[in-house]
């Protein structure tokens, strides 16, 4: 039974905090009880979001008002069911430090089916327009929908 979801990338100040966000939106929306948190393989601790990646969020309803990044930590990985990352890069980092997450670690367009190999790694929009931000969070709600999918047909287990 899945019921924490942890998404991962670099910074974790766009591609994760947009995707938990819009996650844990899709998921509240299908009445799932799960809890979704991003966290960053090299990030600091408290670093707001870029001004882009709040307003690509709020375009398709939802807010990262108050998020800090925080780093990946032994803890966050021991409590969460699913872990996805932005890229294929970022997974192998994660096994690297955390092997004993490879049972329950996937690429997040992979996981859901969106993309395969190379194409299935979610550009970083870090220093990108506002358009690139849009694209991004566009994907990523996709790929969220399509994840709760998943998990409404499994009845939350996966």
């Amino acid at each position: 039974m899945i019921r924490s979801i942890l998404l991962a990338c670099t910074g974790n100040t766009c591609r994760s905090p947009m995707a938990e966000v819009l996650v844990a939106a899709k998921a509240r929306q299908a009445g799932l009880d799960v809890v979704v948190q991003s966290a960053g393989l090299g990030a600091a601790e408290g670093i707001a979001p870029p001004e882009e990646a709040l307003l690509a969020v709020k375009r398709l309803g939802c807010s990262l008002a108050g998020f800090r990044s925080q780093p990946v930590t032994a803890e966050l990985v021991r409590q969460a069911d699913l872990i996805l990352t932005m890229t294929r890069a970022q997974l192998d980092i994660l096994l690297l430090e955390h092997p004993e997450a490879a049972e329950r670690a996937a690429v997040f367009l992979e996981y859901t089916g969106l993309a395969q190999g190379p194409e299935a790694d979610v550009s970083d929009p870090l220093g990108g327009s506002q358009e690139d931000y849009d694209s991004c969070a566009e994907l990523l709600a996709r790929a969220a929908e399509r994840l709760v999918h998943l998990l409404c047909q499994a009845g939350g287990e996966q």
